[in-house]
């Protein structure tokens, strides 16, 4: 297991670019910060400040042309854009979005071999809307079981390690809860099924995107309360995006602030930082 506190991603200099009728965009624009094992790491700044691609460029979930065109991603040491600088040059004019030279098919094949290769379900992402990730026509039980087989986990125990898991995250009835369907849950008990998921498949990291805020408080309590169970007891580390400064203040060990595509401010929350001693 990664020691607690050891740099577990690096992003250096990461620049994505977007094409749109005006031209070249860059919602996220030489962006550089380290995040460790075990760390809640918030995400804060205004909509369309760059939170959410900044996270799926990690994550290897930017698609469309260009996206990511320059710098790198390391993930334990490896550099998740190693090679793929071959098939993409990008330039700039005085300082401003200039053009971007991509072969957009090699370019992809590159980079998803990296992520297989070099962090094969490492990153789970936990959409705002929970049901996005849940296939309405499959069961819950079918769900985990996917996610638990995923992980390496031999099929006679995952009836046994499902319910364990479900158990852990405050489900009173595990075993009736794998039996339902997604449209039978609540958004609070979706979310719940969702980090179960990151869980079973071994994620060393969980990418929140804004997952409490279609939720009501009490679910997005036991929401917040499910990350850090998955936190405390499994050594996952969190990026946490939200828009939400009370959140973000109460939870996150750092803080990176954004805003227009750059990073303006990284803070140590303090507060938390001696919650943690004083519990541990």
């Amino acid at each position: 297991m990664q020691a607690k506190n050891d740099i577990i991603i690096q992003v250096e200099n990461l620049t994505v670019a977007f094409q749109n009728r005006a031209g070249i965009i860059l919602p996220n624009d030489n962006i550089t910060f380290s995040h460790c094992s075990g760390e809640w790491l918030g995400i804060m700044g205004p909509s369309g400040s760059g939170k959410s691609v900044l996270v799926r460029s990690i994550a290897g979930m930017v698609s469309g042309y260009p996206g990511i065109v320059d710098g790198n991603i390391f993930y334990h040491k490896q550099n998740l854009l190693e090679g793929l600088s071959e098939f993409c040059s990008y330039s700039r004019s005085n300082g401003t979005p200039g053009s971007v030279k991509k072969r957009y098919d090699a370019w992809q094949k590159r980079h998803w071999k990296n992520l297989s290769t070099f962090a094969p379900n490492a990153f789970t992402y936990i959409f705002q809307n929970p049901y996005d990730a849940l296939n309405p026509y499959v069961s819950i039980k079918k769900h985990v079981e996917e996610a638990f087989l995923a992980g390496g986990v031999a099929r006679a125990d995952i009836q046994r390690e499902s319910e364990k898991l479900l158990l852990e995250l405050n489900f009173s009835e595990p075993a009736r809860a794998l039996k339902k369907y997604p449209h039978e849950l609540s958004g609070g008990m979706a979310q719940r099924i969702v980090i179960a998921m990151a869980l079973a498949q071994q994620s060393s990291v969980i990418i929140a995107d804004e997952c409490t805020t279609s939720l009501d408080p009490r679910s997005s309590k036991q929401t917040i309360d499910a990350l850090h169970k998955a936190q405390e007891q499994r050594g996952c580390s969190l990026l946490f995006i939200t828009h939400d400064v009370g959140l973000a203040s109460e939870h996150s060990d750092r803080i990176i602030k954004m805003k227009e595509g750059k990073i303006i401010d990284i803070v140590e929350n303090r507060s938390v930082h001696k919650q943690k001693q004083g519990s541990a």
